[in-house]
């Protein structure tokens, strides 16, 4: 019996690879996420076509209090699906800083940790997931005993014996990386781009109040660089005016081949600020890569080493006033 956790669409995408190329036949499947969309549910669902059992748990964490109660939430929800007593053969986790997740894992027995690629979070060397730091304020700790919560972003990594990862080439949490491949070759022959001499520019979305980019701003960039379409953010709730959405319950990643070849496009330019899509469909022929900075994402270390990875990957970036 294996167990695998995850916390958004990408990585339920990539759970979904994972479950495939490694043959896994006897799975628990739990989703731990604030969000429950139609992107969510749809990923959701697929994964747990594979499954032996599978529970999606929605949390609330915008304070403290609700952080405890959502605590305690899962802690019931997963009794009946968990097996205290059951050594489980595989545990995969992709977000190793969440509190949610590290909770499930103290509370089991397993053979094997796996770990898995959350975002371009993981290639970032001063992000989270490389910090060091194990000490937590009182608060913190009096919170975490509380739940018998004993794992933490070390003991992930000490204990991960492989880690499964989109970002071929490229430094990850620890040493020893297996690829997992969003796109089989067969796929990119079989969609690929049509001879139609058709150009369409699609932006990819992210939460606009995490980058400090009001909704006119971006309304004003999409139109001054002709985007065809908008494609919204998984956690995205806030409706954008003025810009023609591509609506599906799938993420960007899985959607695009399909678009491709429905729409009879030749060339296609993705642009965005920081998505990960750029590093995981940079392998699609015939399509052009662009990310915009704006002062305040130049001036952020976090999103600074982003865009260094871009430029190593030679994707433009274009600095913009906004």
């Amino acid at each position: 019996m294996n167990l695998i956790i995850c916390t958004t669409p990408l990585q339920m995408l990539v759970a979904e690879r994972i479950i495939i190329k490694n043959n896994l036949r006897s799975v628990v499947f739990i989703v731990i996420s604030n969000v429950k969309n139609e992107k969510f549910i749809h990923y959701y669902n697929r994964v747990s076509k594979l499954a032996s059992d599978s529970r999606f748990v929605k949390i609330n964490k915008d304070n403290f209090i609700n952080r405890i109660r959502s605590m305690v939430k899962l802690k019931y929800d997963i009794l009946d699906v968990l097996d205290k007593n059951k050594i489980y053969d595989g545990c995969y986790i992709a977000s190793i800083d969440s509190s949610y997740v590290q909770l499930v894992t103290s509370a089991i027995k397993y053979k094997a940790l796996y770990t898995f690629d959350d975002g371009t979070i993981n290639i970032i060397p001063n992000s989270i997931y490389y910090s060091e730091k194990v000490n937590k304020n009182l608060l913190e700790r009096v919170f975490r005993n509380l739940f018998g919560i004993k794992e933490n972003i070390q003991s992930y990594r000490e204990k991960s014996r492989a880690h499964f990862t989109i970002f071929k080439g490229v430094k990850n949490i620890i040493n020893n990386t297996v690829n997992i491949d969003l796109y089989t070759n067969k796929e990119i022959v079989d969609d690929k781009l049509i001879n139609t001499g058709k150009t369409v520019k699609i932006f990819v979305g992210q939460i606009l109040s995490e980058i400090e980019v009001s909704e006119e701003r971006l309304v004003r960039l999409i139109e001054s660089n002709n985007i065809d379409y908008y494609f919204p953010h998984p956690r995205e709730t806030v409706k954008i005016k003025n810009v023609t959405y591509i609506n599906t319950n799938k993420i960007f990643e899985d959607y695009l081949l399909s678009f491709i070849s429905e729409n009879n496009i030749e060339k296609l330019e993705i642009h965005t600020f920081f998505s990960t899509v750029l590093l995981t469909v940079m392998n699609i022929p015939n399509v052009k890569l662009c990310a915009y900075r704006t002062r305040l994402l130049e001036q952020s270390k976090k999103h600074r080493k982003v865009y260094d990875i871009f430029k190593k990957m030679n994707i433009e970036v274009k600095d913009i006033e906004l």
